[in-house]
């Protein structure tokens, strides 16, 4: 995964929700280091895990998220299923 961008606009909402860099890997489907990388990137101190953080499902932070990119669910969902068999095709060209 090396050298893929990362969603700066998705990474940036969960760590303004508060979430370590570990929850925003996990969220994202990418290593915590490359979390930890991008945040260091943008001068982004690291959230510290508060107990009383809110747990959010996976699929309604996906509404949140599409929600804030201006976009419906089926979009949102759309564009990431066309952004994994992008990224596929890349692997099989090696």
């Amino acid at each position: 995964m090396k050298g893929d961008a990362i969603d700066s606009k998705r990474a940036m909402a969960l760590y303004d929700q508060g979430l370590t860099d570990k929850a925003i890997a996990i969220r994202m489907g990418r290593s915590q280091t490359t979390i930890s990388g991008w945040r260091g990137r943008h001068g982004l101190p690291p959230n510290k895990n508060k107990a009383h953080a809110k747990y959010i499902p996976p699929l309604v932070q996906d509404a949140i998220d599409a929600k804030k990119l201006g976009l419906s669910y089926g979009q949102y969902k759309a564009k990431q299923y066309e952004a994994k068999q992008a990224k596929k095709k890349g692997r099989k060209k090696s």
